[in-house]
């Protein structure tokens, strides 16, 4: 209630004034701005899951117990962010703000908030309420892990209009506890792209597209909405394998110099 949305608003201006790529560490071809510096900070813990959220902060561990409270928390609202929308979200908070000024609120009056205005003002797009999303970030240790675990792209014998001359199947799935809807977008030698929304609940699904190239890659969450998944690398795949082997090891390494940065920015 405190520290967390605190420093989800740090993480905004930060970028805002200095740059999303620029603010927390920019060296040696290395920029990372707050917000992902931030989200590193949790999803590089030793544990994610060490406990929930909702913990009062007196009986968090010492160990990984400030990054629930200030990481994960700022996470989840960065999460809230990509999936309601930025003009929604603070139009939110600005009602959350303007009703308990100069009061008290606790996380019940802040959950109520959103769950009247956010099916309102989304036309109902994740149901009647957003306790499913307060539920599983706030109340449970659970992660959130999407993997692209498959990419299939193929000439469709069944088709004679050259409309529909390829078949694409992606097998995508949830690897973690954490349910939420998220986009899988594939992109095809022509240059053009096709999305199709997943609903997450689901340890796994198939999608199916046609068109009238053969796929590049797929991707999930190609927004980069759901900065609560805990690895980005598994999020995508290929079909050229020279360049997907080369990315993703770069992207890797890159992973591990972030890290770097982060741990030496401890002392």
């Amino acid at each position: 209630m405190d520290e967390g949305i605190n420093q989800y608003y740090e993480m905004r201006i930060m970028d805002y004034l200095y740059g999303s790529s620029t603010s927390a560490v920019a060296a040696w071809g290395v920029n990372i701005g707050d917000t992902e510096f931030d989200r590193f900070s949790y999803t590089s813990m030793d544990n994610p899951s060490i406990a929930p959220i909702s913990t009062p902060t007196w009986k968090l561990p010492r160990r990984g117990g400030s990054a629930i409270t200030y990481f994960k928390t700022a996470t989840v609202m960065q999460t809230l962010d990509g999936l309601l929308g930025r003009a929604v979200m603070d139009s939110i908070m600005k009602t959350y703000f303007q009703r308990w000024r100069f009061r008290h609120p606790c996380r019940r009056d802040f959950v109520a908030v959103f769950n009247e205005l956010a099916p309102a003002l989304t036309d109902k797009r994740y149901g009647p309420d957003m306790n499913w999303f307060f539920h599983e970030t706030l109340d449970s240790t659970g992660i959130c892990d999407y993997e692209l675990t498959a990419l299939y792209s193929f000439p469709n014998e069944e088709q004679d209009s050259s409309k529909d001359r390829y078949s694409t199947v992606v097998l995508a799935s949830r690897l973690g506890e954490v349910a939420t809807p998220v986009e899988i977008e594939v992109t095809f030698t022509d240059g053009s792209t096709a999305r199709q929304q997943w609903s997450g609940q689901e340890r796994y699904t198939k999608l199916t597209f046609t068109s009238p190239t053969r796929a590049v890659n797929a991707v999930i969450d190609p927004d980069h909405r759901i900065a609560l998944d805990v690895n980005v690398l598994n999020n995508s795949r290929a079909l050229d394998p020279s360049s997907s082997v080369v990315n993703r090891y770069f992207t890797k390494v890159l992973f591990w110099v972030q890290n770097l940065f982060q741990m030496a920015s401890l002392f």
